[in-house]
């Protein structure tokens, strides 16, 4: 890419169903926000690979990648 990041260096986060979407067709991890206006029912229907109820969990996720380790999904 034009930032020279692989794909499991990214991720989108997002508070909608075409984020979820978005990063799934770009091949990178997807974040969904359960705080989004629809909640996190609706946005869990589009398989996530992760679905955070407070923004600290964004940090945890994003330093375990760092670390090399694998971040709980």
């Amino acid at each position: 890419g034009a930032l020279g990041l692989q794909p499991d260096e990214v991720m989108m986060v997002g508070d909608n169903s075409h984020d979820i979407q978005a990063a799934q067709n770009a091949g990178v991890a997807s974040v969904a926000v359960g705080w989004a206006f629809r909640g996190p029912e609706y946005l869990s229907q589009f398989a996530p690979d992760y679905l955070i109820h407070d923004p600290d969990e964004l940090v945890g996720i994003v330093e375990a990648k760092r670390n090399g380790a694998a971040p709980t999904r």
